[in-house]
């Protein structure tokens, strides 16, 4: 979906009718009437857009792994064990990137007693 085109749906909460813009897709929002906390997630689907309520309610987030030639395989987890898995791969990708330093620069680590 553009970022300026609009998309229409319905509050998960108190059901009011409810406009967004494209560009506000991936965005924690908030219902008027309610103050429901939802984020908005704007596919485009075969020609058309469609809207899916994201929030406390919601099934959690899609897992696609591939695995190249062994194949793969598609899941569904929860917003915190997603949460979860990206701290746990963002602090890998900066312990590699310590080391890599430290090897660029000569740096070594040595015990002395």
């Amino acid at each position: 979906m553009k970022s300026d085109d609009t998309a229409t749906f319905h509050c998960p909460e108190c059901g009011e009718a409810l406009e967004a813009k494209g560009g506000a897709a991936g965005r924690p929002v908030s219902c008027p009437s309610c103050s429901q906390p939802m984020v908005l997630d704007v596919q485009p689907v075969s020609g058309r857009s469609v809207t899916r309520r994201c929030g406390p309610h919601d099934s959690g987030v899609p897992l696609k792994v591939g695995l190249g030639e062994a194949g793969g395989f598609e899941t569904t987890v929860s917003r915190q064990d997603a949460g979860r898995m990206g701290h746990t791969f963002l602090g890998g990708l900066l312990v590699a990137l310590g080391v890599f330093v430290c090897a660029l620069f000569g740096i070594r680590w040595s015990k002395q007693s």
